[in-house]
């Protein structure tokens, strides 16, 4: 029985190949879930870059957010895939966290209430 029908060749298992691919043929890939591979997980790691922004952004008080970013970005780092954006979660709380300490410093030393003085609402 010849298995050669048209360039295609039969196989075992009901498969068919061509020997001769068509130019400019499209290749097609698997989604890597359905291969089987566990995709990188990056909420802790997404959660600690938003927390460590915004404890730059709002910075008056909100040590709170800056602790966050800090220990999600810690704890996210070691995951594959996630270290640049746990990183800045990690510097942009620590950055936070120094206004903050700034902003506490001039407050219960009276400083904060010298320089808002100088505006006019």
């Amino acid at each position: 029985m010849d298995n050669n029908y048209n360039g295609y060749e039969q196989q075992p298992n009901g498969a068919q190949f061509n020997d001769n691919p068509i130019p400019n043929q499209t290749v097609y890939t698997q989604d890597p879930a359905a291969t089987g591979e566990p995709k990188p997980q990056k909420g802790m790691a997404i959660a600690s870059m938003v927390c460590g922004i915004l404890s730059v952004t709002i910075c008056c008080g909100t040590g709170l957010l800056a602790i966050v970013a800090i220990v999600l970005g810690i704890i996210s780092i070691k995951k594959p895939g996630c270290k640049g954006m746990a990183l800045a979660g990690i510097i942009c709380g620590a950055i936070g966290l120094v206004f903050t300490v700034i902003y506490v410093i001039m407050s219960l030393t009276g400083t904060m209430g010298e320089i808002m003085e100088g505006y006019n609402y």
